[in-house]
């Protein structure tokens, strides 16, 4: 019984050293090592490859993203030396994180969508009083305008679902094409409007057989000042109604990201060229703020805000 045992044998034909446990382990402390060290920079890099192949063909911009790493549990993503260099500025950050915080419920809207929802409840309830088929038509409660003040109030105080923190952001603005390109067009417009022989896409062209007709069939038509304050308040309200859902439509989604808080720690800006009297150079310590989206113009779908509060400024000409 005594024969019928285990033996033990060893995996090569001779006994001695294991090579191939040797090799195993060399190999396994280099891919943890790798792993620990080297994994972020690796992605990092492959990633920022492909990012600058697409903005530097279309936007003729270099971003350069030296390590990253994310973490899905927290919903954080961790960076460091990310670098933008654009044909107007120059902008790097050290290190920072970016957190979404999606175990929260209740978070703040951005304010374009808070009033596109304000407008668009205040106009049902208008058309619920105006109805015919109510017997009297009951007046808009008073409280309406603190409701909405109150529910704005709440807004502000509720966090934002993503928050941003960076540590050591340097800035470097040399150049302003987009406003010299803009005064350039504006010279231009204006030559084109003192010559009349140049022909400009900006000056509208009257066809004078429209003008006499416009004219002919205003001496003809003749209306009451009721017929005309009818037609007045039901193209407003039919304008009114369409530029609200127009609008409401038109509106981009990624505006739901908004607001974002940012905390940033040290940071530095530098203002001007070779070619410039003077450099302006300014640095804080801290800073903290949101950046928000609210409306705009007529001509503009929206509009981002700043709202920052800084503290040890300091600034040097």
């Amino acid at each position: 019984m005594a024969n019928n045992g285990l033996t033990a044998t060893p995996l090569g034909q001779q006994g001695g050293f294991n090579w191939l446990f040797l090799v195993d382990l060399i190999v396994c402390g280099i891919l943890a090592l790798f792993f620990i060290f080297y994994f972020n920079r690796t992605v990092s890099t492959i990633i920022s490859y492909g990012i600058r192949a697409w903005t530097w063909h279309k936007y003729r911009a270099y971003i350069d993203i030296t390590s990253f790493q994310l973490s899905p549990l927290g919903g954080r993503l961790f960076f460091k030396s990310i670098r933008y260099h654009g044909h107007n500025q120059t902008v790097f950050v050290h290190d920072g994180n970016i957190t979404w915080r999606y175990w929260l419920r209740q978070v703040q809207e951005p304010l374009i969508m808070q009033k596109v929802s304000h407008r668009y409840h205040s106009y049902d309830a208008d058309q619920t009083s105006s109805d015919g088929s109510q017997e009297k038509a009951r007046p808009r409660s008073k409280s309406v305008g603190r409701a909405e003040a109150a529910d704005a109030n709440r807004q502000r105080e509720l966090p934002c679902r993503i928050f941003v923190k960076v540590k050591g952001v340097e800035a470097f603005l040399y150049n302003q094409s987009p406003v010299y390109d803009n005064i350039i067009a504006n010279l231009q417009n204006t030559a084109r409007t003192k010559d009349p022989d140049v022909p400009s896409a900006d000056i509208p062209v009257m066809d004078p057989t429209k003008e006499k007709s416009a004219e002919a069939n205003g001496l003809d038509r003749q209306e009451t000042p009721s017929s005309i304050d009818e037609s007045l308040l039901a193209e407003t309200v039919s304008r009114t109604t369409s530029r609200t859902t127009t609008h409401e439509s038109a509106i981009p989604a990624f505006l739901r990201l908004f607001p974002i808080q940012v905390e940033c720690k040290k940071a530095a800006a530098a203002v001007g060229n070779e070619f410039t009297q003077s450099i302006l150079t300014a640095k804080l310590e801290n800073a903290s703020g949101r950046i928000d989206a609210d409306e705009a113009g007529a001509l503009d779908l929206y509009k981002l805000m700043f709202n920052f509060d800084f503290h040890d400024i300091n600034v040097a000409l």
